[in-house]
């Protein structure tokens, strides 16, 4: 196992950190709501093109899991509601 330095874990924090405010989060807050039946998309291309329609039960409760701590990491800026409403965070 590689043992990371102080700054590099720093480094590495920042970094997924961004990715998930800038890029993760947003991309799936607008192309996995499923605004006509509710409930969250779970098979997306890369840009976010719908590939299946069938959602697994598991998946569902992941998807507000997920959501729940993103607007918790987010101080709130990420809501379900928010969501629903706008498709962004």
């Amino acid at each position: 196992m590689t043992a990371y330095s102080l700054s590099e874990i720093s480094e590495l924090q920042a970094f997924y950190r961004k990715t998930l405010l800038e890029d993760v989060i947003p991309f799936w807050m607008k192309h996995g709501v499923d605004r006509v039946h509710g409930g969250f998309i779970t098979s997306l291309d890369r840009d976010g093109a719908i590939l299946d329609t069938d959602k697994s039960v598991w998946f569902q409760g992941r998807g507000v899991g997920m959501r729940s701590s993103a607007a918790s990491f987010t101080s709130g800026t990420c809501t379900v509601s928010r969501c629903r409403n706008t498709g962004r965070i």
